[in-house]
């Protein structure tokens, strides 16, 4: 068998469904939908659109279950469908899930939990450029339901969003994607390389706090102070925090950590232009 989903358009409203057929997806051309509520001339006028193949029907239902979902298949006009598909049949907008069915198909119970990598049920499909045109042209400007909704007439508008425990708990500590885990050198050197801000001085960087323009701002009088210091001495333990503190600077921040490593790797304020120039402005305002 043969598993794929498919649209149909018939002056410019859509409908978009599963199917499973014995021929090829494209010679599947008798088959135009079982949906009573279909155009009558349809067939005459309407087009039909495959979007993806499938190797299973479980997988093609999932994915019309996915789009159904994503486009709010019921309530929009842009589509004829009635209903959205559900894992188990059709879901009527306006229903209230009870929390002993909600519990039934949430967390492990829940069909895709677990379905990642080569199990995922979009694994080796591939959608035409066509059918992600159409998709996101159906749901886009006066048709996306956030059209026109800004400023004060956004329902979101004067509320803060503040994660719960239990969500920061989930990304947290040893449940955080990268914990235990580091970039390699080689890794750094492409991200470094590749960020918008490559090149720019740390006191020129469009996103330079407070704080961090401050710290900058003291390299003459860290510089100074070093001077008359010895190799032995910086080489101490707690030498550098010592001299954070006696500079009036936070000993743990990065820009602190940034600027005394940039000088013991040999550079000198006194000697850039660049540098002493925003000192500078930065002095005057």
């Amino acid at each position: 068998m043969n598993h794929y989903t498919y649209q149909l358009t018939h002056n410019d409203i859509q409908y978009i469904g599963v199917r499973s057929s014995e021929c090829l997806p494209e010679d599947d051309t008798n088959y135009w939908g079982s949906s009573r509520h279909n155009p009558t001339d349809l067939r005459e006028v309407g087009t039909k659109e495959i979007l993806q193949t499938y190797p299973t029907r479980e997988a093609a239902m999932r994915s019309e279950m996915l789009l159904h979902e994503c486009l709010d298949i019921a309530a929009n006009p842009q589509y004829w469908n009635r209903a959205k598909q559900t894992s188990t049949g059709f879901d009527m907008s306006g229903t209230t899930m009870s929390d002993e069915t909600r519990a039934k198909v949430t967390g492990e119970n829940h069909w895709a939990f677990g379905l990642t990598g080569e199990n995922h049920y979009l694994t080796g499909t591939k959608r035409s450029e066509e059918s992600k045109a159409k998709q996101s042209a159906s749901i886009s400007g006066e048709l996306n339901q956030w059209y026109g909704h800004t400023g004060e007439a956004h329902p979101t508008f004067g509320t803060t969003y503040t994660k719960t425990p239990k969500q920061i708990a989930k990304t947290a500590g040893e449940n955080h994607g990268m914990f235990n885990k580091h970039h390699s050198a080689e890794s750094r050197a492409i991200m470094s390389k590749n960020s918008a801000m490559a090149g720019a001085e740390p006191w020129n960087h469009t996103c330079a706090n407070i704080r961090s323009l401050a710290t900058w701002s003291i390299a003459l009088e860290l510089w100074g102070y070093l001077v008359f210091r010895s190799d032995v001495e910086m080489s101490k333990r707690g030498f550098w925090a010592d001299s954070a503190r006696e500079l009036g600077v936070n000993p743990t921040s990065t820009p602190w950590v940034n600027l005394y490593n940039r000088i013991r790797s040999g550079w000198n304020p006194n000697l850039d232009s660049d540098y002493l120039q925003w000192r500078h402005e930065y002095g005057t305002t």
